[in-house]
């Protein structure tokens, strides 16, 4: 009994932590003309910093700053992008960005200034990776789209399930359970 809860254990740890790994980049999509929130958690450095100081760049250019009370909006992002001011001070400088254009499909990176050694820095927390779509209406379902929706195997990740599988029948067959 105790070794099939093990076996149970180590089957649901295999499904988590592809889930839980951690992603140098967010890949984030939205429609034309829509608004869209990119991303920036820095709570776990608040601690150490006072003022928070908040950049979003694509390659050298500033798209957003906001320092304290002050902000800078870059030239093609004017009146459409800002980080509230409120959720920066509780560690969150996700980058609220409307009127998505097609030119706006860039990678964006989030960097907060922090004091490290008496100076101060530039730290990189997140970098999102924005696709624009084109709005359009869903295309209407037909009998036969609806009937092939429906087959197979909706997995997210094929190999978890197969490993799953394999370490039931090996568990059983060895333990005779």
């Amino acid at each position: 009994m105790m070794m099939k809860k093990i076996f149970l254990q180590l089957s649901l740890i295999w499904a988590i932590i592809p889930t839980v790994s951690a992603q140098p980049q967010i890949n984030i999509s939205a429609k034309v003309g829509s608004s869209v929130l990119l991303p920036c958690d820095f709570s776990s450095k608040l601690s150490s910093i006072q003022k928070p100081h908040i950049e979003w760049i694509i390659s050298s250019e500033i798209v957003f700053e906001r320092g304290g009370n002050e902000s800078f909006q870059g030239y093609s992002y004017e009146d459409r992008v800002d980080v509230p001011e409120d959720k920066l001070s509780h560690g969150d400088g996700s980058l609220v960005l409307k009127d998505v254009r097609h030119a706006d499909e860039r990678i964006y990176k989030c960097k907060l200034k922090m004091k490290t050694g008496g100076q101060k820095k530039w730290v990189f927390i997140q970098g999102v990776s924005l696709s624009v779509e084109e709005f359009s209406a869903p295309p209407e379902p037909t009998k036969e789209s609806l009937h092939w929706r429906n087959a197979g195997v909706n997995c997210p990740s094929p190999w978890i399930l197969a490993l799953c599988l394999l370490s039931y029948f090996l568990f059983h067959r060895t333990f005779g359970c």
